[in-house]
């Protein structure tokens, strides 16, 4: 499996959930016969924000930034290797009222499952936020791609890519008593 980025992404458990699925767009090449599927991409609910404390603190005005993978979009392409999917991932940052200096470093990850949700392949990037002008807010786009190798003639849609930060379990805890309370 081969993945590359301009920039940079984080950590996975399996068993979480998938939001914000999407079956990509399919095109293939004349070594593939048939109707071939592009592999689901996701974003993992758990793992879709981040928020940054300062050390030891949990307050609201102790939250030095907080982003969220916001949306993806993106293709795949068949040819005599497998099946190679490109994504673009749009990350939106928020300072905190403990925020000092002009950017946020992130890291996310993106993770590949086959069709028995088994994961073959998980690699973390980092990226930078950066708050031009002490703006409130900022983003970045992330470009990616997967290559998942097959066999010919063999369907990519039962793999899935997941996209997610890289959290510690107390950040994780952090996002799931958000979720709860709206």
């Amino acid at each position: 499996m081969i993945l590359s980025s301009r920039l940079s992404i984080v950590a996975i458990a399996a068993a979480l959930t998938v939001s914000g699925c999407s079956m990509l767009s399919s095109s293939s090449t004349k070594e593939r016969t048939g109707d071939l599927g592009c592999p689901q991409v996701g974003i993992i609910r758990d793992l879709s924000q981040i928020t940054n404390f300062r050390p030891g603190k949990r307050d609201l005005a102790d939250v030095i930034s907080h982003a969220e993978i916001a949306d993806f979009k993106g293709d795949c392409t068949y040819d005599g290797k497998g099946v190679s999917i490109s994504v673009a991932v749009a990350l939106v940052a928020e300072r905190g009222p403990a925020f000092t200096g002009s950017q946020a470093d992130y890291t996310y990850f993106v993770a590949i499952a086959n069709p028995e949700n088994r994961i073959l392949a998980k690699q973390e990037f980092s990226t930078a936020v950066e708050f031009k002008n002490g703006a409130p807010r900022a983003g970045t786009r992330e470009e990616l791609t997967q290559a998942i190798p097959l066999a010919v003639d063999e369907d990519g849609r039962g793999y899935r890519v997941m996209l997610g930060f890289q959290l510690t379990p107390e950040q994780i805890e952090f996002n799931r008593r958000a979720t709860a309370k709206k």
